[in-house]
């Protein structure tokens, strides 16, 4: 072949055949979709046609790791059978050829596949679960780790047998590979991009669901309640277990957005998480005000069967406040560190990129640094770097370093604690020493939850004081004309509703004295 002027004619057709196993077990596997016959349909090849899912094909999600397992054993043999037919210099483009030739035929029936488990979509119905794209994409991140980590360790293999003298200089350090195994990474997760892009509103629409199960639960507890003590104590008891349930929620939607976003498109993403809390803060105060309603409702009633319960559930209902700001506040605190985390994130990937432009460029002699040099492996981590910069990083650009630049830079600033517990509503600019806001609708939401148990707690509390005044304006003794003798003896004012609010009160500082 080589005589014959051959070569790339035999590495193309070497190539095509090579995965051809990989891609019958990938169109072998079919699906189940919820509602379906779980029966593929097939193209006019033979090969199983991916059909849409209702919400189903879950099972994808335990097939997949054991798919990629058969494909880095294809690369790990490819190593070996590559070094046999075209001889070291070439294993390493061989073998990268192969890696991209598994996927290149696949790509239409993964993004479907993804589909089925999680639309892309925004204003599609919404069926399945988000977690489960972002589940692939995790076991996607560990197989391009496994993989560089073959390839990479083929071409190293290589470069310590003496055997690479005809490679340029910049191949020495491996940028040329570094490049083409990083293009094969875009190829690999192109499936992924459109709910890259898209995560704050994918996020919002799949956070919604469990909201709304969260908010029916909410109402539901308070849509039985009286002015009965009973009543009243179910309804404190179901509030305080269900006053903390979003802060598990709002974790999870942090944690997708750090894997799928990586730190870019930062304020969207705290955006929709402060939207998701707020809501759920909003639901508690509705339902406050509505069982103070309830228990209002009937002052009489209430006030005729009084007593220190009443007190003690009035200040667990405050409890629900207390414990959701704290909670908060934790969370918050949460964020803020995980902010710094994708800042060092971001800055080490710059890192990265700057030494291969030096190298490129002849600058690394003079640096510090040194030139770039093919790491032995990548993590999961540094992929996911890689990934989302390219995808999410600049928009219509992916080289806008002065994009980058200020994301890292916004990244910074919002992980700031600040001095003092002080904040400002500016992500930019003001006083250095003040904390950006990162949750301005939870902040406001928060307080209003609190004032509505506030009102809450007084409503209960002054039902007593509200029964004895009630009819006081009516009373005869308020119209009499009072003489000099009365007035000094206080005679004209009515004395029954003073002694019944003031045992009221005295009877009020012995309950709420064990919280002071």
């Amino acid at each position: 072949y080589k005589k014959l002027g051959k070569m790339d004619a035999l590495k193309d057709e070497y190539v095509k055949n090579r995965p051809v196993a990989v891609h019958k077990a990938w169109f072998a596997f079919v699906p189940s979709y919820e509602g379906g016959t779980g029966a593929a349909s097939t193209t006019e090849e033979g090969a199983p046609k991916d059909t849409p899912s209702k919400g189903g094909g879950s099972n994808f999600l335990a097939w997949l790791p054991g798919w990629y397992e058969t494909v880095l054993n294809l690369i790990t043999e490819e190593r070996r059978q590559s070094l046999a037919v075209f001889g070291s210099e070439l294993v390493p483009e061989i073998v990268i050829k192969v890696l991209r030739e598994c996927f290149r035929p696949i790509l239409p029936s993964f993004q479907s596949r993804l589909e089925s488990l999680y639309s892309s979509n925004p204003t599609a119905p919404a069926k399945g679960s988000l977690e489960n794209i972002c589940a692939v994409y995790e076991a996607t991140l560990q197989f391009l780790s496994l993989a560089y980590e073959n390839v990479a360790g083929g071409w190293l293999d290589w470069m310590e047998s003496g055997q690479h003298s005809t490679v340029s200089i910049s191949d020495h350090s491996g940028i040329s590979l570094y490049k083409d195994i990083t293009s094969i990474f875009l190829q690999v997760a192109s499936p992924f991009a459109l709910y890259q892009e898209r995560m704050p509103v994918l996020e919002t629409k799949h956070s919604s669901v469990a909201a709304k199960l969260v908010a029916d639960d909410i109402a539901q507890a308070v849509s039985t309640s009286s002015t009965d003590l009973t009543s009243l104590q179910d309804a404190t008891d179901r509030l305080k277990g269900l006053a903390a349930f979003v802060f598990p929620l709002a974790e999870g939607a942090l944690a997708r957005f750090e894997l799928m976003n990586g730190g870019f498109g930062v304020r969207q993403s705290l955006g929709a998480v402060d939207a998701l809390i707020a809501g759920h803060a909003e639901e508690l105060s509705k339902a406050i005000r509505a069982l103070s309603t309830a228990m209002t409702a009937n002052n009489e009633d209430l006030a005729e069967n009084f007593d220190d319960q009443h007190v003690l559930c009035a200040l667990e209902v405050l409890k629900v406040a207390g414990s959701f700001g704290r909670e908060f506040k934790s969370f918050e605190g949460k964020t803020r560190e995980r902010l710094a985390v994708l800042a060092e994130r971001m800055a080490l990937f710059a890192a990265t990129e700057k030494k291969i432009e030096d190298t490129l460029s002849g600058a690394a002699k003079t640096s510090s640094d040194g030139p770039f040099q093919l790491p032995d492996s990548l993590s999961p981590v540094e992929i996911d770097s890689f990934l989302v910069k390219n995808v999410c990083g600049s928009g219509e650009s992916h080289i806008d370093d002065d994009a980058n630049t200020a994301t890292l830079a916004l990244l910074t600033r919002l992980a700031d604690v600040g001095e003092g517990g002080e904040k400002t509503q500016q992500p930019q600019g003001g006083d250095a020493a003040a904390a950006v806001v990162l949750y301005a609708q939870v902040e406001e939401a928060t307080q209003i939850l609190a004032n509505s148990c506030h009102t809450f707690v007084y409503d209960v509390c002054s039902s007593v004081p509200r029964r004895h005044l009630s009819g006081i304006s009516t009373m005869g003794a308020w119209k009499e004309e009072a003489g000099a003798a009365d007035i000094a003896s206080y005679g004209t004012l009515p004395q029954n509703y003073i002694t019944h609010v003031g045992e009221h009160m005295l009877a009020l500082v012995q309950a709420l004295e064990p919280f002071a």
